[in-house]
């Protein structure tokens, strides 16, 4: 199995009251109803992209304990 290099990605978002829809299971379900078309119009994303990760010596080092195979510890890592 190849370990191949990843480029993470995350986006952020914010309604134009500053709210951020990151903790919505402890929003009502009506609220939800009311806020999903609004999201469309009034919400700011921002895509976040992080430096490309690729396994090395020191990565495995000092994260693969050598009992599990190394696919697994890559993607935990990950």
């Amino acid at each position: 199995m190849t370990l191949r290099a990843v480029k993470p990605h995350y986006i952020t978002y914010k309604t134009l009251t500053g709210t951020s829809l990151a903790h919505g299971d402890a929003t009502p379900l009506l609220h939800w109803y009311v806020m999903i078309p609004m999201l469309a119009f009034f919400a700011f994303y921002d895509l976040h992209e992080l430096p490309v990760f690729e396994p090395n010596e020191y990565f495995w080092k000092h994260h693969w304990d050598g009992k599990e195979e190394r696919w697994i510890t890559y993607a935990r890592a990950v």
